[in-house]
């Protein structure tokens, strides 16, 4: 029982040690991660991390880098060199950081109960360096996230339609199972690449809506490999005959109001009522006719005015029929005295 307790006393003193850098990091090596890491199993985490060495030290292509649970013998999980890693972690941890500049960061996908553990950088190059100062904690907690169905609509019956179940987490680990029951129909499964080299997973359902799957529950469950946990989302159909629909829609709104009976509607489709004409509709009808017999009046006014301006060069009366009386008068006189007027 001492030799036990002593054990275990020195563990907890090796761990302290770790997170709070007791012995002394060296002058110029310091790294920068985050202390405490949470994840749910099944799901992915990405633990940020960069690195320094001191001013007179140069990092070469090759500069190798391993991460490793101290508190397990120094088991490595992942490496940028291509070496050995814990057969647990192969395929599900990886050093995606460029160590030559720097940077150590840590991709684990698909997690598992298991992974729970202290995590320890190591560099090798023209100097080897255990990084102390910083000892990223990571916790993988129970799944509870679940996948999102859409679209989540009232269907007809008779139509067909494709819902999207849409996985939870974003990661490039395995390819979870995705399953529907509850009506039938055909599903395919689906990844969607992104530009961070994550990937998201998503399964299609298409099946023929009947009026026999109203209130018929669908449900779709991811399965994460390899923890084998699953997590699932349930949705209520809602499916309506196309008489139903026609009931349902706002032509019917005004017969509630104005039939108190309760009585059933007719299946002929009522009459519009004015009283549920928009009233901006009615207003631009107005304004636009009297926009019209604004210009109508303009272009007649123009029209008359332009008439009265040409009318002593057109049909009206001329000069000759003006003078021609006082030419008459002048013609019939019988004494006329005619006067030639020179002028020099």
């Amino acid at each position: 029982m001492g030799l036990s307790h002593l054990e275990h006393c020195l563990s907890l003193v090796f761990l302290m040690s770790l997170i709070w850098g007791i012995g002394g990091q060296q002058p110029g090596y310091n790294i920068y991660a985050p202390r405490e890491v949470t994840v749910q199993e099944g799901l992915c985490v990405h633990i940020p991390c960069t690195f320094t060495v001191p001013r007179d030290v140069t990092l070469s292509q090759n500069a190798r880098g391993y991460w490793y649970r101290p508190n397990s013998n120094g088991e490595r999980v992942a490496a940028n060199d291509g070496s050995s890693i814990s057969d647990n972690a192969k395929g599900r941890f990886y050093l995606i950081g460029d160590v030559s500049r720097g940077d150590c960061s840590l991709s684990i996908n698909s997690a598992l109960s298991g992974d729970t553990n202290y995590y320890q950088f190591r560099l090798e190059d023209t100097v080897r360096m255990i990084y102390r100062d910083i000892v990223p904690h990571l916790t993988v907690t129970a799944l509870r996230d679940q996948p999102e169905i859409s679209p989540v609509k009232s269907l007809v019956a008779g139509e067909e339609v494709t819902l999207t179940c849409m996985s939870p987490g974003r990661c490039s680990g395995y390819f979870p199972t995705i399953t529907w029951t509850g009506v039938k129909g055909t599903s395919r499964t689906f990844k969607s690449d992104h530009t961070d080299g994550n990937r998201t997973f998503f399964s299609n359902f298409t099946f023929t809506a009947s009026e026999r799957d109203n209130q018929s529950p669908l449900t779709c469950t991811v399965t994460f490999h390899p923890s084998m946990v699953t997590t699932s989302k349930t949705v209520i159909l809602h499916v309506e005959s196309f008489q139903d629909l026609l009931m349902s829609t706002h032509f019917y709104d005004h017969y509630s109001t104005d039939n108190p009976s309760g009585d059933p509607p007719s299946t002929n489709i009522p009459t519009g009522d004015c009283r549920n004409v928009d009233y901006k509709i009615i207003g631009g009808i107005v304004a636009g006719n009297v926009i019209i017999l604004i210009l109508i009046s303009l272009g007649l006014f123009c029209f008359l005015k332009r008439y009265m301006e040409k009318r002593p060069l057109g049909s009206g009366r001329d000069e000759r029929e003006v003078t021609e009386p006082t030419y008459q008068d002048l013609k019939g006189q019988k004494n006329d005295i005619y006067s030639i007027i020179n002028t020099q």
